[in-house]
């Protein structure tokens, strides 16, 4: 092989055109995966959580204290308003246009504003998790093509390796 043609990692597919044109060939394939991988590692990180389990609980939890509201005053209250007293006690809205009055809705109203607060914390973990996990596929990803570039460093051009040096004093200056 000569000094203008490499084997892609990817592919193991020759590119030929030098450092530059093989570079653009990797980014280009790259590209287009970016966000099919970003949704996989979001639907990884939702299956690990647990997210959709969860999520179903939190639902039928909800549409058993919307009934137990509305099952508390079925006089004055329907179905629709015990569904908008729990969605102002979830999302923590608290119009007042329909008060707990009883005594069972203002132990359901307390129960359920707790579990939704542990589900909002639960949100929350999932998108820092999500990313964390986005930042440290990055790192790898550069990383590797770092690494990649101090493989073939005697097929770099002079700017090149300037690009090369400067981001090792950049790496040198994070770690510190």
């Amino acid at each position: 092989m000569t000094s203008q043609t490499r084997t892609s990692p990817m592919t193991g597919s020759v590119c030929g055109g030098g450092v530059g044109q093989y570079r653009a060939n990797v980014i280009g394939r790259l590209g287009k995966g970016v966000a099919m991988n970003k949704l996989r590692t979001l639907a990884d990180v939702l299956r690990q959580a647990g997210f959709a389990r969860i999520t179903g609980l939190f639902l039928v939890f909800y549409l058993l204290c919307s009934t137990a509201v509305w099952l508390s005053d079925p006089a004055t209250l329907t179905f629709g308003d015990g569904l908008w007293f729990s969605f102002e006690t979830v999302s923590t809205i608290g119009f007042g246009d329909i008060p707990a009055e009883t005594p069972v809705a203002r132990a359901i109203t307390v129960v359920l504003s707790v579990i939704s607060i542990f589900y909002i914390a639960m949100l929350t973990g999932v998108a820092v998790n999500y990313c964390n996990t986005l930042i440290k596929m990055r790192q790898k990803d550069t990383m590797a093509r770092f690494m990649d570039d101090l493989e073939h460093l005697e097929e770099l051009d002079r700017d090149e390796l300037a690009d090369l040096s400067r981001r090792v004093r950049e790496y040198r200056r994070r770690q510190r």
